[in-house]
């Protein structure tokens, strides 16, 4: 799921006009899956994401999705995970987009 979101997100980011580096970026993701067990529940397994973009200069957050309970250990594919990472990234602003908070990004 690590290699999967990461290239997922990096694709969303490019289509929005924002460039990979290695070095020297204005910010760096992080995505954060987790898998919850209830016992006393039907579906058992429940996934949830959070991802979240931090600064580089300050490493604080300055954006956030969080899809809490996104789908059950039944529902799980590669497919699926795909969909939600897009999902989490949808209202993720442009590059150039003058309306957004981004921190310093061009």
């Amino acid at each position: 799921m690590k290699q999967l979101s990461q290239e997922v997100l990096t694709q969303e980011l490019t289509a929005r006009g924002y460039e990979p580096v290695d070095e020297r970026s204005d910010f760096y993701v992080v995505s954060k899956w987790r898998k919850e067990i209830n016992l006393s529940a039907a579906e058992v397994v429940r996934f949830s994401l959070i991802v979240e973009l931090y600064d580089t200069a300050t490493d604080k957050v300055f954006w956030r999705a969080e899809l809490p309970y996104v789908f059950n250990g039944m529902q799980w594919s590669e497919e699926r995970v795909d969909q939600t990472l897009r999902l989490a990234i949808l209202n993720f602003p442009a590059s150039g987009d003058t309306g957004s908070n981004l921190p310093n990004a061009q």
